[in-house]
């Protein structure tokens, strides 16, 4: 891939969970009223959003490097839409949760991808470059990567 088409879907990757909660945590006090529950339950939301996303990366690396960076970034997106189906169709702050925590795991993929993709083409300041554009810091790590 060009360095041009790997910056713009790896800051697209990138951006998915950022964007999920940019667009969510303003509509928190609405969903409180909107399904009667208390503001503590809502919040639940994000840390089981958080602890999906987390979680998920330990998952996300290895089955990218398996299967490859392709089948793991449509299935974890193909998991990410099924968990914002649910959120968005729920009846109820139980299926609000579930959803939250399902798009959490779709969400993870963004950022180890994006990361391994750039890993895997560029090196040095190049790399460093790229990083820069998708919004994930590892500038550190990059440098390590000059040597090869």
């Amino acid at each position: 891939m060009s360095e041009t088409r790997t910056t713009l879907l790896g800051g697209f990757l990138t951006a998915i969970g950022p964007i999920s909660m940019a667009v969510y945590t303003p509509a928190m006090p609405e969903l409180v009223r909107a399904f009667g529950t208390t503001d503590a339950a809502i919040k639940l939301s994000l840390s089981l959003y958080f602890g999906g996303f987390a979680f998920a990366q330990l998952l996300a690396g290895p089955i990218s490097d398996a299967f490859g960076r392709r089948f793991a970034t449509i299935a974890f997106l193909t998991i990410y839409v099924l968990g914002s189906l649910i959120a968005a169709l729920a009846m109820d702050v139980d299926w609000i949760l579930a959803g939250r925590l399902i798009q959490g795991i779709g969400a993870s993929v963004g950022v180890t991808v994006a990361r391994a993709c750039v890993r895997d083409q560029f090196v040095g300041p190049q790399a460093t470059r790229i990083m820069k554009y998708c919004g994930v810091s590892t500038t550190s790590r990059l440098d390590g990567c000059r040597s090869r």
